[in-house]
């Protein structure tokens, strides 16, 4: 199995990431006519270097794409990895289990419909409740929306920064997860941490935008991530929640991943796309 991948994120003020996976069995498929070798390099930038090394050797193929605006970085990469499509999207399906490492510190799925026991694992620091009790809009350590702004120092104030904001900050989480489910990219989060305030629903399809070649080659999942509130049976999906550290601090994110399989050229494919939000 192959796989593709092309990563575009807002950086500086980190408020969406998109991540598309395209998995394919066998070397170099054709989709719709056109080589995987020239979606390669039409879209990810592969030089004639690049696929040979990738193709020949089963190497790792990374670049950095120039970005389409401020405060945007891209990236893109292709590796081979000797596993079935199906295997893949198991170990996806079961994220609690296979994202792990020394920066995943928390993680778990939640329930369709969202439920509070889904977020038992999840546990603030003593620097983290400190913040959640200091922010304002506009001067906040931590990127939250205007609503969580109010609700939770005002539980600090009355109840203090312990367990009792903790259980809070879960409830507000859930609150905004549900919502989302609800209501699609419109319930995305605006970041108030910073003024002017950031639209990340605006910001996630503005990302999307740039996936031509997605909407081209898998147009029902490129319509489900601009509206994930339609049941489509074709495609699976589901969210989770994780806790990392990225070094300078740990990071609370809220991630959708939709997995869609089809088959392009007379291929097997499988794309993964994952949308992430942080806190």
């Amino acid at each position: 199995m192959s796989g593709f991948e092309a990563t575009s994120k807002m950086f500086t003020k980190t408020v969406a990431t998109l991540l598309t996976f395209g998995f394919f069995l066998g070397r170099f498929p054709v989709m719709g006519g056109q080589p995987f070798s020239s979606l390669l390099g039409q879209q990810a930038r592969a030089s004639s270097n690049d696929l040979t090394l990738y193709n020949n050797s089963g190497g790792v193929f990374a670049k950095i794409l120039p970005h389409v605006r401020k405060g945007e970085i891209a990236a893109a990469g292709a590796v081979q990895i000797s596993v079935t499509i199906d295997f893949f999207i198991a170990r996806i399906r079961g994220i609690e289990t296979f994202k792990k490492g020394p920066a995943v510190l928390s993680i778990d799925k939640f329930s369709d419909p969202p439920r509070e026991q889904n977020l038992r694992k999840l546990e603030l620091g003593k620097k983290e409740l400190d913040s959640l009790a200091g922010c304002r809009p506009g001067r906040c350590p931590l990127k939250l929306s205007s609503e969580m702004m109010n609700r939770l120092p005002r539980t600090a104030a009355t109840l203090g920064p312990g367990p009792k904001l903790e259980s809070e900050f879960r409830a507000a989480l859930l609150n905004y997860v549900s919502s989302y489910v609800e209501k699609g990219a419109p319930a995305m989060m605006t970041y108030c941490d910073t003024d002017p305030p950031v639209q990340t629903g605006r910001e996630f399809l503005a990302v999307l935008g740039q996936f031509v070649w997605l909407e081209k080659y898998a147009p029902l999942l490129f319509e489900a991530l601009r509206d994930p509130r339609a049941a489509r049976p074709e495609i699976d999906d589901f969210l989770y929640w994780s806790k990392e550290s990225f070094g300078l601090k740990p990071v609370v994110s809220v991630t959708h991943v939709l997995i869609f399989k089809t088959m392009v050229g007379g291929k097997q494919w499988a794309f993964i796309e994952i949308g992430r939000a942080h806190v």
